[in-house]
């Protein structure tokens, strides 16, 4: 199931609120990460709920193991990114967040694969 933009900003948001990607997490915790009304946040959720990407527990709600599996290669690709923001290019937290969320939500798969391929050989020489 292809994502829209939107919906895989969601996602990755939800699977970074807390230490681990499935952990239980609160529609208002998540409205305030991204910046948007508790309306769009249920709105998109009640999708989701729909979707299968995500179930809801009695006052929160977490990723499927479907949720989950769609969002992996992100989460992959985030910490990769985020450290090359953070660390080589010096970014505060929050920027290399935000330069992070942003690349992975709005590339194809392709250009972010080739991407991660080109940094790799790059830290990889700069190693040696």
């Amino acid at each position: 199931m292809p994502l829209t933009d939107t919906k895989k900003k969601y996602l990755l948001t939800i699977a970074l609120l807390n230490a681990a990607p499935a952990a239980p997490f609160r529609p208002i915790d998540l409205a305030v990460k991204l910046g948007v009304s508790r309306a769009s946040v249920s709105r998109m959720l009640f999708e989701f709920t729909k979707e299968g990407l995500v179930v809801q527990k009695e006052h929160s709600y977490q990723l499927s193991q479907q949720g989950l599996k769609i969002i992996a290669d992100s989460l992959h690709h985030y910490d990769q990114y985020y450290a090359f923001y953070a660390q080589t290019l010096g970014l505060n937290k929050y920027d290399a967040h935000e330069c992070c969320i942003s690349m992975l939500c709005s590339l194809n798969q392709q250009t972010i694969e080739h991407l991660s391929s080109q940094l790799s050989n790059h830290l990889k020489q700069k190693a040696a």
